[in-house]
């Protein structure tokens, strides 16, 4: 048991395990340091008690360079809350052509939703990301899809498709000022 009621599910996940729940800066400095030792460069604090809940809430920290492979989840929607960072969320044509980008920073987007089943990932612009995210549930690990269009975690490819990402973020920037 951590402080604040958290438990460490795993190497990447804290759990809230109180009924009624307040999360202090050291719960976040918690889920930030998981995200510092994280291979996958990430954590969160899961503050529904397990997967078959109908409401998933996270405040989940994202590190610069961490890679979300593009995906889509059938029946589903999301929401993200900037509490620290930025970064740009991208979301996909079924091709892979980009269809919108949100500037997810203080200064621009603070709150993003998507209600839709599209292909999206994140990309982080500063150090490291944190946003309280809202999806409905249960969660089913192995009904996420992954486009074909990009390279899955943890295979050759990476690096090069996102450097086409980013300058095809810039593009999208640049032809939508």
């Amino acid at each position: 048991m951590l402080t604040n009621g958290l438990y460490k599910k795993s190497g990447e996940v804290l759990v809230c395990t109180d009924e009624i729940i307040g999360l202090e800066q050291s719960a976040l400095q918690a889920v930030k340091n998981l995200a510092d030792q994280s291979p996958k460069m990430r954590a969160r604090i899961c503050a529904h008690k397990d997967s078959g809940a109908t409401i998933q809430e996270m405040i989940i920290v994202i590190r610069r360079g961490s890679y979300i492979a593009p995906h889509r989840h059938e029946n589903k929607c999301e929401s993200f809350h900037l509490i620290e960072g930025s970064a740009d969320i991208v979301v996909f044509e079924e091709n892979g052509d980009i269809r919108k980008v949100i500037q997810f920073c203080k200064e621009r987007a603070f709150y993003y939703r998507l209600d839709s089943t599209l292909f999206h990932t994140i990309i982080v612009r500063s150090e490291r990301i944190i946003f309280h995210e809202v999806t409905n549930g249960p969660f089913v690990a192995n009904a996420t899809e992954y486009a074909g269009f990009a390279p899955k975690e943890g295979t050759e490819g990476i690096p090069s498709y996102m450097a086409l990402v980013d300058q095809q973020v810039r593009d999208w920037d640049a032809a939508n000022v």
